[in-house]
């Protein structure tokens, strides 16, 4: 399991998808885009092969602004910015955690605050990897 893998799960959930390729020159803004039951959805993924906190420091800057200005934009609640974090806890567990606040992400990457291990662990806000499938249903209709 990698981000790779990840990444094709998250895509192969929605409907339509692009994976922005990391091959090139420029900063990609972040991973991908998706339609989901007629939702538009930006996301930027991260992998921890093992639960373990998850420093603010791999969310690349440009990557927070763009998630950021996507969350500004969204007035009308028409479309999602996500922060997903899949963390591997063995044995064909893996949990794709799920943030929606961009601005608290942001916060917590100024304050140089990880996600700590322990939060992994005690967290609510995942759904697993099934079959090479996340559950957008889940994602989308949960208030964080």
């Amino acid at each position: 399991m990698n981000e790779k893998i990840i990444n094709t799960a998250i895509g192969r959930s929605a409907q339509w998808h692009h994976k922005i390729s990391d091959a090139g020159f420029g900063q990609k803004p972040f991973d991908g885009f998706s339609i989901y039951k007629g939702q538009a959805i930006y996301w930027e993924a991260k992998y921890l092969p093992k639960p373990a906190s998850f420093n603010f420091n791999r969310l690349e800057n440009h990557q927070m602004k763009a998630l950021l200005d996507i969350e500004k934009l969204n007035t009308n609640n028409s479309f999602a910015p996500l922060l997903l974090i899949a963390v591997n806890f063995g044995r064909g567990d893996v949990r794709v955690f799920y943030y929606k606040d961009m601005q608290e992400i942001h916060e917590r990457k100024l304050a140089k605050r990880s996600i700590l291990k322990k939060e992994f662990e005690i967290s609510t806000n995942y759904t697993t990897v099934k079959k090479g499938l996340i559950d957008f249903d889940k994602i989308l209709n949960e208030v964080q």
